[in-house]
């Protein structure tokens, strides 16, 4: 993560060294982005860029568990921060909504998302689990638990399993929503479409059969 220096930089600087880095991350994905890139357009020295992080990765990190999950928290519903006052399928159905809006609403953010999800087998990712995986199956494990102690999941569900795979099936979905909106406006500031919707729905439909309590 930044080093402290980069933190005392007044904040319309680093602002700016970090949206500089999105646009290349997102145009280049992280091997082939240039550190050259980014403090040229940022207006900063290489010598300073490394006064601020170690190296193009933690750069890349602080992007990722940072900026990223910053933005994100934006977009979350009521619903998301009483989570337990609420139905787990009502829940799922909001994190595909509060995902989907992300992602259109923010495409270069998005775009760098789906670089980490296409490179599951580079280390970055790896450093990445390591850093925030955790959380994600921790957050997702207890949605499971909750639901369960209430009776929404029939008996002899895996929770861990369950739980790893959640992150992995909503991803792939609004990747699927986004790649075939994209050309008619369907998700955007004024909302989600009906038949993006339907295709949420139909996965919500296909968890309640699946493990949902019958």
């Amino acid at each position: 993560m930044p080093k402290e220096t980069f933190f005392n930089l007044p904040e319309e600087k680093r602002q700016l060294i970090e949206k500089t880095a999105i646009t290349e991350f997102a145009a280049n994905g992280y091997d082939k982005a240039s550190i050259n890139t980014i403090v040229n357009y940022s207006g900063i020295a290489k010598g300073s860029f490394y006064q601020y992080f170690a190296d193009k990765k933690d750069l890349f990190m602080h992007i990722l568990l940072s900026v990223i999950a910053q933005e994100k928290i934006k977009y979350l519903s009521p619903i998301m921060r009483n989570p337990g006052e609420h139905n787990f399928f009502d829940l799922i159905k909001e994190l595909f909504i509060s995902g989907l809006k992300f992602a259109s609403e923010n495409p270069e953010l998005e775009k760098i998302g789906a670089w980490i999800i296409n490179n599951t087998t580079h280390p970055v990712y790896e450093e990445l689990m390591s850093e925030a995986g955790d959380y994600s199956l921790n957050f997702y494990e207890i949605m499971v638990k909750d639901a369960m102690a209430r009776g929404e999941f029939r008996e002899g569900i895996d929770v861990k399993y369950i739980s790893h795979i959640f992150p992995t099936l909503i991803s792939g979905t609004m990747d699927y929503c986004l790649k075939n909106s994209k050309d008619d406006n369907q998700i955007g500031l004024s909302g989600i479409s009906d038949e993006i919707l339907e295709k949420v729905d139909l996965v919500i439909e296909f968890l309640k059969n699946g493990i949902g309590h019958k």
